[in-house]
């Protein structure tokens, strides 16, 4: 596919990278694939600092076996998010079904660094698994990763699920372990889907135009300016003040997103477009895998896969409370109407045509989408 504004669209998305605040968000890293000695370096850097706070691991891992294989776990979310408590579960099944051989450590709030910081570790040999969105790996061996990003391309929690399932997706990302020595262990951990809160009504897609809307990487940017939008790069910290003050008109995060960092005291209308589900895809250092018996690599996927699940219900458990929520907080909900999700749903096709996709890709996911 030929790239549109590839260079504009590449340096926002660098420049979101220090700013963006998103549940799983991603973007290409801005160092390039080939950068080995920096990785070795991160790798060294994010080791030690792990081993030096190893104590602040959620569980003591002195139970565990003296040669067991301890896997960092590094996330952004603090410990009472339903994401960490996916990754508990995950932690148990573990150490249950591999007789305590591998054991985690799970640390919160970025305490191990970015997921910047994360991959570039990974790929040197560290022992982190971190979990982000599948275009922040396309320089580490595959672009058409981005592809699973883009807006409404996995429409709900199932779409999640059949892409895990597919044998397409695990031919995607082989190139990963390949190339950067990544091995992906799951992508079924769909988060919340993303919608709009504006502090003006949006009763339809045609009132985006002209609206500045707080964006937080590529993908957004390349969808939303196809509506009319102008798009604004921010941290999440900085979003509520600058809809207090409308130097924007409007964000999209999830509902509980929107929620918990109290944007509904500033903007009160929600577009419930429901344009990303933004899902995890769980990475680690492919030769400390490929070092497990075969019955413990099975034993970590497939508690990766199950965690996904959990994660799942637990969001479309507690979606309709946060938008109970919101009603409650006095914002006012608007449903898309049919004519309006053709609309968006053509804008993002086209947004496809700003990447470095290969031919075909997107019908192949759409095909093992079932659609």
């Amino acid at each position: 596919m030929k790239r549109f504004g590839k260079k504009l669209i590449s340096l926002l998305a660098v420049s979101a990278l220090s700013v963006a605040a998103i549940g799983c968000g991603a973007s290409n890293k801005s160092s390039g694939a080939s950068g080995s000695s920096s990785a070795a370096s991160s790798a060294s850097s994010i080791t030690a600092d792990a081993a030096s706070s190893s104590a602040a691991g959620t569980e003591s891992t002195a139970t565990a076996k003296a040669d067991a294989t301890v896997l960092r776990v590094n996330m952004s979310e603090t410990a009472d998010s339903e994401k960490s408590k996916a990754i508990e579960s995950v932690k148990e099944q573990i150490e249950k079904n591999t007789d305590g051989r591998v054991t985690l450590e799970i640390h919160n709030n970025g305490e191990l660094g970015t997921f910047q910081d994360d991959i570039e570790a990974i790929t040197g040999g560290a022992n982190i698994v971190d979990g982000t969105s599948p275009s922040a790996f396309c320089d580490y061996g595959n672009e058409d990763l981005m592809a699973l990003d883009l807006m409404f391309e996995l429409r709900s929690y199932e779409d999640c699920d059949k892409i895990n399932d597919s044998d397409l997706f695990w031919d995607m990302v082989k190139p990963l372990e390949e190339k950067s020595n990544i091995k992906i262990l799951a992508v079924n951990w769909g988060n919340m889907p993303r919608c709009v809160l504006s502090n003006k009504p949006v009763n339809s897609v045609a009132d985006f135009k002209g609206m500045i809307i707080r964006t937080p990487l590529a993908n957004y940017i390349s969808y939303f300016t196809r509506l009319g939008a102008t798009t604004q790069s921010m941290s999440l910290a900085d979003t509520y003040t600058a809809l207090q003050q409308k130097t924007i008109d409007a964000c999209e995060f999830g509902y509980d997103t929107l929620y918990n960092n109290s944007l509904y005291e500033v903007a009160k209308y929600c577009y419930a477009d429901e344009h990303a589900y933004a899902p995890c895809m769980w990475a680690m250092n492919s030769d400390i895998f490929n070092s497990l018996s075969e019955d413990d690599q099975k034993a970590v996927k497939q508690a990766f896969e199950d965690g996904g699940k959990t994660y799942e219900e637990a969001n479309k458990n507690s979606q309709a409370e946060y938008k109970k929520k919101l009603e409650d907080a006095g914002v006012t909900f608007v449903e898309p109407s049919d004519a309006d999700k053709k609309t968006m749903y053509a804008a993002a096709e086209d947004s496809a045509n700003d990447f470095d996709l290969s031919d075909g890709i997107m019908d192949k996911i759409n095909q093992a989408l079932g659609r």
